[in-house]
């Protein structure tokens, strides 16, 4: 009887060692799909006999039961993600469904500089009378030996017979102009100076022009003041000046062709002075 009973309870130990062995396999194939690593060796090294105080039918129970509490299994990690899955979905499509409002182009109207509005009234002006002057022929007698942007004066060449006349004009200063002309003098005029050379410097106006005096090319600046002349001579001056192109309707040519000059030199300074004041 001692017998039997001693073998009955080693092949029940035997038949709950395997049982524990076989339980762990299947923990431990689990674990690997959830990507978690549970050691076998605590089932499969565990063996029960007569002599353990604990109830082998207990023991094994509550090892079945430990793994199962403290890892998550397969079917609640799918059901995890297919949650987080489904929240992101519900989160694409919110967004999906909300438009954003269109974004307004704000455009920024610089406001004009007083300046410019007084600048380009007059720059209509100086156009206006630029296309005037530029219909202006000089006379016939005379022909532009000089005239660079920006300078001072103007030189103008002609002849009469064998004679060179110089005139060189400049700029207007209160509608009033400088002319000065260069010619010889013949005749009883050349009793006037040791040369036969004489320059006669003249303003002009848009009436006319009047001699002020008559100097050598080479002499002092001061020269015969042309009023001090008496009026017979003052004539006989004029007409000379007249027979050599140097007469009223010419020189209000001159003068015009000098205001026009004037004119685009004063434009092109006003389109300088309107740029600096629209990039300020």
């Amino acid at each position: 009887m001692a017998a039997s009973t001693i073998l009955l309870r080693k092949s029940s130990a035997c038949l709950i060692g395997s049982g524990s062995q076989l339980y762990g396999r299947y923990l431990s194939t689990a674990a690997k799909r959830s990507h978690t690593i549970i050691p076998t060796s605590v089932f499969s090294g565990r063996r029960f006999s007569s002599s353990s105080p604990l109830n082998n039918e207990t023991t094994a129970r509550d090892y079945a039961q430990q793994p199962a509490n403290n890892q998550p299994t397969i079917t609640e990690i799918l059901a995890e993600i297919e949650s987080v899955r489904k929240e992101i979905e519900s989160i694409r499509k919110e967004r999906k469904g909300k438009k954003e409002p269109p974004v307004e182009e704000v455009v920024v109207v610089k406001e004009k500089h007083p300046l410019l509005k007084i600048i380009e009234l007059e720059m209509s002006k100086s156009e206006q009378l630029n296309r005037e002057s530029m219909k202006l022929q000089l006379p016939y007698v005379f022909d532009v030996e000089s005239d660079k942007p920006g300078a001072a004066t103007v030189t103008l060449k002609g002849t009469h017979e064998n004679e060179i006349i110089n005139i060189e004009l400049s700029i207007p200063a209160h509608y009033v102009m400088l002319l000065t002309v260069k010619l010889t003098l013949s005749g009883r005029f050349s009793g006037f100076f040791n040369s036969t050379e004489a320059v006669f410097h003249c303003t002009l106006t848009s009436n006319g022009f009047e001699v002020v005096k008559i100097k050598e090319p080479h002499g002092s600046d001061h020269g015969i003041l042309f009023y001090n002349l008496p009026e017979d001579l003052k004539d006989e001056f004029y007409k000379y000046l007249e027979i050599r192109g140097v007469y009223k309707e010419n020189v209000a040519i001159l003068y015009r062709y000098m205001v026009g000059r004037t004119n685009r030199e004063n434009l092109k300074g006003l389109e300088s002075f309107k740029k600096m004041v629209e990039a300020a």
